[in-house]
């Protein structure tokens, strides 16, 4: 494996970790009513759910009569549209779905299946029929014209026009029944290969496999239910173990438990002494619970934590989207572009604000803002209107005396992660990462921070060079930063980058006794762990 694959892998898998802190991602706009779909089945972020919603109506349940898996209740039809939502959570496109389901169960699973050398004879049989019976039809109405004979009035001229039809009869008749049997022929095809409400022909020869889908959607089932189950041992076990409530809380939430959820939440609540994050994931359980709608006591919370902290993303994303329920298209948009704008460039919730934002601006008929645009710094907006060259410079020249100013003034956090956004639009890497560590060690609180450095260090592949710099601001964080999955998963990384292979091996361990057992991301760190030198 290549040092570049090797980061690639490493920095997916931290970006999973990362989304963890959004594990039910952002609270949903409310999708449309599904028929056979089960409310634990509905995705939260309202454009995905609607893409599932098309895709299912797309694919063929294999055991129903002529149904699509969006309206079967069939457990193999549930089987297939939770494999939809799970591949489009993992950002694969419409087209890539619908390829791997097709490899999967072949083109019949398709609705309307492709023309290739398998089913050209399906999709040509129809206009073959037509144009066999026009040339049939034609033909034989030619013939008849041509040889109809003039009127005659005499006994033998009826007698020679009889012996005329008796000399067409047996040609005609001879076409007649080659249409009859092009038709026959059709329509024996058609009931034997092509009617919609027949099952799948393959369908046996894939029992074993389809046998062994329901063996994995079951293991699925058992291991949220056995991690649920750990993790409520875990609290009666540790009361006051703040990481345990919050896996707890994880573990409902990807059960669709809200209620366990909220309640988990609420003791984490209580132990951190009314943190505002902690306050933030109760409002989006509140909200997720009542199918998406900002509920009061939601937006009181949303109030109140934006108050303490207006940049509190779950907050702000909430108060976005009480808008948008309040039809306040323009608030709702504003609300989400100044989340946009704090956002991180590889944030995993851009593209859902993207889609939301769009949405809003369509339903308000208001303009789509520029998303170019609003992650630009300041300093990009002002010269935006000179020609591309100067604009370069100027920024570098803004930006240089940016930097001169915190010289002297080294306690302006906010200026230091200007600076650092306004390194990363340059591609100044090595920038961005010095100034956020001087903003980084201004406020050790802000362990998010932190861990979104660490990040930035693991993507830029100067894992080595930085390793004991940011191993060192790692372990400044309070005890209960030090119990999440993204310490543990970093702290792990950079102490194997310094050589300290015990450090590694003990933090990942810690990650995975937190993970549910048999995941892929379990699966990743017992990799990461049994590769360790002894």
């Amino acid at each position: 494996m290549t040092a570049a694959t090797r980061i690639g892998r490493t920095a997916q898998l931290a970006i999973w970790l990362i989304m963890g802190l959004f594990y039910a991602g952002p609270a949903s706009l409310i999708a449309p009513s599904a028929y056979a779909l089960t409310a634990e089945e509905k995705l939260a972020d309202p454009v995905l759910e609607d893409r599932a919603r098309a895709l299912s109506k797309q694919l063929r349940c294999l055991v129903c009569q002529n149904q699509s898996i969006d309206d079967s209740d069939a457990e193999l039809a549930k089987d297939l549209r939770r494999e939809v939502r799970t591949r489009l959570q993992t950002g694969a496109s419409d087209a890539e779905i619908l390829r791997a389901i097709q490899q999967t169960y072949g083109d019949y699973v398709l609705l309307k299946p492709p023309v290739s050398k398998q089913t050209w004879l399906l999709w040509l049989t129809p206009v073959l029929v037509l144009a066999g019976g026009a040339i049939v039809m034609g033909l034989s109405l030619r013939r008849t014209g041509q040889n109809r004979p003039e009127p005659q009035t005499s006994e033998k001229g009826a007698d020679i026009h009889t012996a005329q039809q008796q000399e067409q009869a047996l040609p005609l008749g001879y076409m007649i029944s080659a249409g009859i049997a092009v038709l026959v022929l059709a329509g024996g095809l058609y009931l034997f290969y092509g009617r919609p409400d027949l099952p799948d022909q393959p369908l046996a020869e894939r029992a074993a496999e389809l046998a062994e889908k329901d063996a994995d959607a079951a293991a699925e089932t058992a291991a949220l239910t056995a991690a649920f189950t750990a993790a409520q041992q875990a609290t009666t076990e540790q009361p006051d173990n703040l990481d345990a409530w919050l896996q707890l809380a994880l573990a409902a939430a990807r059960r669709g438990d809200a209620q366990t959820e909220i309640k988990a939440l609420t003791t984490a609540l209580a132990l951190t002494e009314g943190a505002p994050e902690i306050k933030a994931m109760i409002a989006e359980a509140m909200s997720r619970d009542a199918g998406g709608q900002v509920t009061v006591p939601a937006r009181q919370l949303v109030e109140e934590i934006l108050s303490e902290n207006p940049d509190e993303p779950r907050a702000l994303f909430l108060s976005g989207l009480a808008a948008y329920q309040d039809e306040a298209f323009q608030l709702a948009i504003d609300r989400w572009m100044y989340l946009y704008s704090l956002s991180a460039a590889n944030a995993p919730w851009l593209a859902t604000l993207e889609e939301n934002i769009s949405r809003a601006a369509e339903d308000g008929n208001l303009a789509r803002p520029d998303f170019a645009a609003a992650r630009a710094t300041d300093a990009q907006s002002d010269i935006a209107a000179l020609p591309q060259s100067q604009q370069q410079e100027m920024i570098a020249q803004m930006v240089d005396g940016l930097a001169a100013r915190l010289k002297d003034e080294p306690d302006d956090r906010k200026g230091w992660l200007r600076l650092a956004r306004s390194y990363q639009v340059l591609g100044r890497v090595p920038d961005q990462i010095d100034a956020l560590f001087v903003a980084a060690a201004l406020d050790l609180s802000d362990h998010e921070l932190v861990i979104y450095l660490a990040e930035v260090i693991l993507q830029s592949g100067q894992s080595e060079a930085y390793a004991g710099q940011i191993g060192a601001l790692l372990d400044q964080l309070a005890p209960t930063a030090k119990q999440r999955p993204q310490w543990q998963f970093f702290r792990g990384h950079y102490a194997l980058s310094e050589g300290q292979t015990e450090l590694a091996r003990s933090s990942w361990t810690a990650l995975l006794s937190s993970l549910p057992a048999g995941s892929e991301l379990a699966q990743l760190i017992q990799q990461k762990i049994a590769a360790l030198p002894d």
